[in-house]
């Protein structure tokens, strides 16, 4: 029931009783003040279906030619449950409207991640003015792939990744990650450590790649890992005239375009798909980042590139 209807099931009911016991159409839709037609309406439906005939129908066409084509709505399915996309990165990968994403997400139950099993919370953004005036820092420790592929895409990893009879690891590459907090332009290498040298090392060559897109540095946020504290990585912030800034502990949120381009670099780089070695997949990584940084459209700035926000 609509919240301006004048009949309720009941009404209908005492209506359609006072037509059969004598009284006219019209006489009765002027005492209910009603159309004529309505009270035909219900009488014709009460005497094909009874009271169930009174009941509020939906409004749903019997067909729809227009509707989402089925292949489409399992695209969008499938990115929804396996990448957690989404309407404006699903709408993006397939070139539809975000409102049809939107529409057949609801229609599927897969518009809450909570009703996905995931947990949620309350977001609260923020963005600085002007490129430079924030640069977020973080690193991500990789395991290497052995030649011949990786486990990850074998079947059964996630039974059998933490089993007694699993290969003996290869170490770790370090990616080092600086993302600028108003355009979301990236830069990231790949480091065999995250030592204080090697972090003010790479703070550096950050500094000038961002220089050279005419992009000067102001403040740094980082987490309170020991490389960030160490006093050469300071120096080197010292020597460019930027200030350092660091999280609270334990608040990974507050640096989070840094967190969540780091699930980006995972998700869309290093397990989109099988690669045969180590190198195969670090020579790929600057593609993906040229990609993310002049052709990918970003969630977070209304689907415009981060390289246009320079």
């Amino acid at each position: 029931m609509h919240r301006n209807a004048r009949l309720t099931v009941r009404a209908r009911l005492e209506m359609v009783r006072q037509v059969e016991s004598g009284w006219s159409q019209a006489e009765v839709a002027r005492q209910f003040r009603v159309s004529r037609a309505t009270v035909s309406k219900y009488v014709r439906r009460f005497k094909e279906q009874g009271e169930s005939g009174l009941l509020d129908r939906s409004s749903r066409p019997l067909s729809s030619p227009l509707l989402t084509p089925a292949r489409i709505v399992r695209n969008i399915c499938r990115l929804r449950r396996k990448r957690s996309w989404g309407p404006h990165r699903i709408g993006w990968q397939l070139k539809i409207p975000r409102s049809t994403v939107y529409a057949v997400l609801k229609r599927t139950g897969l518009n809450r991640l909570a009703w996905m099993h995931r947990v949620t919370r309350e977001i609260v953004r923020y963005e600085h003015a002007s490129p430079g005036d924030m640069l977020h820092l973080d690193v991500k420790k990789l395991g290497r792939i052995p030649d011949g592929g990786g486990k990850r895409f074998a079947p059964g990893f996630a039974e059998t990744q933490s089993g007694p009879h699993s290969k003996r690891p290869l170490g770790h590459d370090y990616l080092h990650v600086a993302i600028d907090d108003h355009s979301r332009v990236v830069y990231v290498e790949a480091l065999p450590d995250e030592k204080g040298v090697t972090t003010a090392e790479f703070l550096e060559r950050a500094l000038a790649f961002y220089r050279a897109n005419g992009v000067t540095v102001k403040r740094i946020l980082t987490d309170n890992g020991g490389n960030y504290i160490s006093h050469v990585f300071a120096d080197m912030a010292r020597t460019h005239s930027v200030r350092l800034k660091r999280t609270r502990p334990f608040r990974p949120q507050t640096n989070g375009k840094a967190e969540r381009f780091i699930r980006t670099l995972q998700q869309e780089w290093a397990y989109s798909r099988p690669f045969h070695s180590n190198r195969q997949r670090l020579n790929a990584l600057q593609r993906f980042i040229n990609y993310y940084n002049r052709r990918r459209p970003h969630g977070g700035i209304g689907g415009a590139v981060p390289a246009s926000r320079l």
